[in-house]
């Protein structure tokens, strides 16, 4: 989608969100088209940024950004921004971010007591996985037992109790899962 002089202007005037990730929402189809005429296209985008919606006109055929608006506009040929509509806009913009969002990464940390003597990046982890010491463990289970017997050697140097941390970092938060050195050799070594 290009984007026009005027376009950019009135993004920078009615708008604190970059112009390229209010263009990257509308050529993904997370806003909602509040109709049309020959010349333009109303569609009304959350702008996470603002934290409200912002109607955008842009050609009918989506390929030029041409202008934004407040919500409280009403063009002509435009239905009329409801309640309803609004919260659709933010639904849809929701959606985009979750669906576009990084996989988590995990970062193991070995531990013993409350330093951390080792530590390594697994991997990436799948954005639907759900996020618990055990699962996780089964998904680097060949790493964590190539970690677990380089610390199996070196426990008897330990000077406190040995555990591993699980960091998992989205681009939201850090969710952080521990295990002990028994129970993650439990996991592996089944009976």
């Amino acid at each position: 989608m290009k984007l026009t002089l005027h376009g950019e202007d009135r993004i920078a005037l009615r708008s604190t969100m970059p112009s390229q990730d209010i263009i990257d929402l509308i050529e993904a189809g997370a806003v909602v088209s509040l109709g049309s005429t020959d010349t333009f296209e109303h569609l009304l985008c959350y702008m996470e940024s603002d934290d409200c919606c912002k109607i955008a006109c842009v050609s009918p055929t989506r390929s030029a950004f041409l202008s934004l608006w407040e919500e409280t506009w009403e063009p002509k040929g435009a239905c009329r921004v409801t309640e309803d509509l609004l919260i659709e806009a933010k639904q849809r913009w929701l959606s985009y971010v979750i669906q576009n969002r990084p996989a988590p990464i995990v970062v193991l940390k070995v531990c013993e007591g409350n330093i951390v003597s080792y530590a390594t990046t697994l991997g990436h982890l799948a954005r639907d996985t759900a996020q618990s010491v055990i699962l996780i463990a089964a998904h680097f289970a060949s790493r964590l037992h190539e970690v677990w017997s380089v610390v199996e050697g070196h426990l008897p140097l330990a000077v406190a109790p040995v555990h591993y941390q699980f960091a998992v970092v989205s681009e939201l938060k850090v969710d952080e899962l521990c295990i002990s050195h028994e129970n993650l050799e439990k996991f592996l070594k089944p009976a």
